[in-house]
């Protein structure tokens, strides 16, 4: 058990409170009386929290202080936002942010050049990429950075799900064609329709060669893990097929339900699964498994899929009222997050004690 890292802290209080904020947005954005601006959910979540998250989790791999400027600088930017209305005043922090990050893992593929981590490189390149778009064109609307971030999510978590397919039995032709898939999506962020259909066979070969099919029958935290991991392929399959019909919209309904397919469906399935292991990674704590995950996780898949139904039948009330009960899902997260930490550190104490 490592020693409480509370220097790292500030850091992660950032991005949460930029999940805070953006949570509130798009709560407005959707008809919930709010004091937050709803200009601006999609950075604040996805450049302000996730991006600090992210870049904070390697930041601690790498083990250099250098590396704690990225998600330092992600949190400011976010910051900036909050007090100034500004997404483009805030481009000059999220572009240090995103560079920084970009560092630190072509400093890891130049370690170990294996496939996976050039993927981890592209996914940081599309971010920073859209960064630079932003910049160069103040005009552009925020819809437009949105292929971009999901391929920056998308890569960052399919590109680890690489190395630990590792451990799975499969023909030696399989992993090279995930690598190319990848590669693909990459070179096709322009064409959202095509982008869509890689995104569905990406998911196929998830499905069929992803470690966590065969650990689900473990029980315990292994099963909750994989429990998120294929819900969360499952919401990869649901945008990847909106997008191969509709492509993204820049409003309206349809462009919430893709929108909220990846970033609510796959992305936070994939964070409430993989929590127990990156917050005492980056804090030190214990967080014990308790059956009380499967509450906000259960929460989310169910709000979520009634979103995108309410999305394809343009019923605006419904969607109104899921897009509340998905915050609930988000605050129960860590509500139960918080006290299963809590409880661990208790337990620690208390063996302490006694020996």
């Amino acid at each position: 058990m490592n020693q409480l890292k509370l220097y790292r802290l500030p850091f992660l209080l950032l991005g949460v409170l930029s999940l805070v904020v953006g949570v509130f947005s798009g709560l407005g954005r959707l008809g919930w009386g709010v004091s937050v601006s709803t200009d601006f959910h999609g950075p604040w979540m996805v450049c302000g929290f996730l991006g600090v998250v992210i870049s904070l989790e390697r930041a601690v791999a790498t083990a250099k202080a250098w590396a704690y400027l990225s998600p330092l600088f992600f949190g400011l930017g976010s910051l900036f936002i909050f007090l100034t209305g500004s997404f483009y005043g805030s481009l000059p922090f999220m572009g240090i942010g995103s560079v920084v990050l970009l560092v630190m893992l072509i400093l890891f593929y130049m370690k170990e050049p294996q496939p996976h981590n050039l993927v981890l490189v592209l996914g940081v390149a599309a971010l920073a990429l859209s960064i630079l778009h932003f910049g160069l064109d103040p005009q552009r609307p925020i819809s437009k950075g949105v292929a971009d971030w999901m391929l920056f999510l998308m890569l960052t978590i399919v590109g680890e799900r690489v190395e630990l397919s590792r451990l799975v039995k499969k023909p030696p032709y399989a992993d090279r064609v995930l690598i190319l898939l990848l590669f693909l999506a990459f070179a096709l962020n322009r064409y959202p329709q095509f982008l869509g259909l890689v995104f569905v066979f990406i998911s196929i070969w998830l499905y069929k060669y992803d470690l966590a099919f065969r650990t689900w029958k473990l029980g315990g935290i292994t099963r909750f893990v994989a429990t998120c991991l294929i819900g969360g392929y499952f919401w990869l399959t649901i945008c990847g097929v909106l997008m191969a019909i509709y492509g993204i919209p820049s409003a309206g309904p349809i462009y919430d339900a893709v929108l909220h397919s990846m970033f609510l469906g796959f992305v936070f399935s994939m964070i409430y699964g993989h929590a127990p292991m990156i917050f005492p990674a980056i804090l030190g704590i214990r967080i014990p498994f308790m059956n009380a995950f499967y509450v906000h996780f259960g929460l989310l898949q169910v709000s979520l899929l009634f979103r995108v139904m309410a999305d394809l039948l343009n019923h605006p009330q419904l969607r109104m009222w899921t897009s509340m009960v998905n915050a609930i899902s988000l605050l129960l997260f860590f509500a139960v997050t918080i006290f299963s930490a809590y409880s661990g550190s208790r337990k620690t104490l208390s063996i302490k004690n006694r020996t």
